[in-house]
């Protein structure tokens, strides 16, 4: 009996709460929508020969990529990529070196992920330098944006992209190459190049090895897809002569006589001088 009452005491105890709690207010924690984006893009607008490979240009989407630094949202960098489209498949493209194909269609697919707070929706339009691109996905599972924009041409701004490589020149190593957009100056790095015996990092020289240097920090502006050579000086070896000189007197008994005996010895010494540093041409 005793029992029985205080199961009847627990539910009515349970009932009580499940009342209380249908009644108490429910605060949902509400992310603000974000109505649209706008994305920057510097056009990759490459051409279909073996110049560049699908790898190659993949390599540069997420850099040619800029928001506002104020945005509620940023770029996801694992699937911002190049796409292509064979016999109406997308594909994602790897980073091989297979080269850009004119029977293929070309996108770049840009990813933007909501910053904390904040939610995208099918109602969030957006913009690839003020213009609307190909497509633009809601994805409600991960709550990612993904827009994608028919390649090459992304409207404004558009830039011809060039490849730069360098040159040892006669040094040792090997140097990753460069990408440098048309009309915009691309900052020459420091070598990497080991020098010869006796040599020393003078400059780089622009597309031969005795063409217009520049120094390394240097911003050059290059129309073409560009070799960049580096330059070495040669250390000057100095041979400084001295010369010294002793007296020798001698004195007898029966005279006095002094004598005085000069010799003379040479004494060669080696300086090694790394050249002056070299001034930009």
């Amino acid at each position: 009996m005793q029992g029985l009452k205080r199961t009847g005491r627990l539910s009515v105890l349970l009932l009580a709460m499940l009342i209380l709690t249908t009644l108490m207010p429910v605060t949902i924690s509400a992310k603000t929508h974000i109505d649209s984006v706008a994305v920057n893009m510097a056009g990759l607008h490459f051409s279909f020969t073996p110049k560049y490979t699908e790898g190659e240009i993949r390599a540069q989407v997420l850099g040619a990529i800029s928001i506002a630094p104020d945005s509620k949202y940023t770029v996801d960098p694992y699937n911002t990529t190049l796409l292509k489209e064979v016999n109406g498949t997308i594909w994602s493209v790897g980073a091989g070196n297979s080269h850009m194909s004119p029977s293929y269609t070309y996108y770049y697919e840009i990813s933007l992920a909501p910053q904390s707070g904040y939610a995208f929706s099918d109602a969030t339009s957006a913009t690839v330098n003020g213009i609307k691109p190909y497509s633009v996905e809601y994805n409600k599972y991960s709550n990612y944006l993904d827009i994608r924009v028919k390649a090459p041409g992304v409207g404004q701004g558009n830039y011809t992209l060039y490849k730069i490589t360098y040159d040892g020149n006669g040094g040792s190593g090997y140097m990753v190459e460069n990408w440098a957009l048309d009309n915009i100056g691309m900052t020459l790095p420091p070598t990497q190049f080991k020098p010869l015996l006796m040599k020393k990092f003078k400059c780089w020289a622009i597309g031969s090895p005795t063409g217009p240097q520049a120094n390394p920090g240097d911003a050059c502006i290059f129309t073409g897809d560009t070799r960049v050579y580096a330059v070495w000086d040669t250390y000057k070896i100095e041979i400084i002569e001295t010369t010294t000189t002793s007296s020798t007197t001698s004195t007898t008994t029966t005279s006095t006589s002094t004598s005085t005996t000069t010799e003379k010895s040479s004494t060669t010494s080696t300086t090694a001088t790394p050249a002056d540093t070299p001034t930009q041409t």
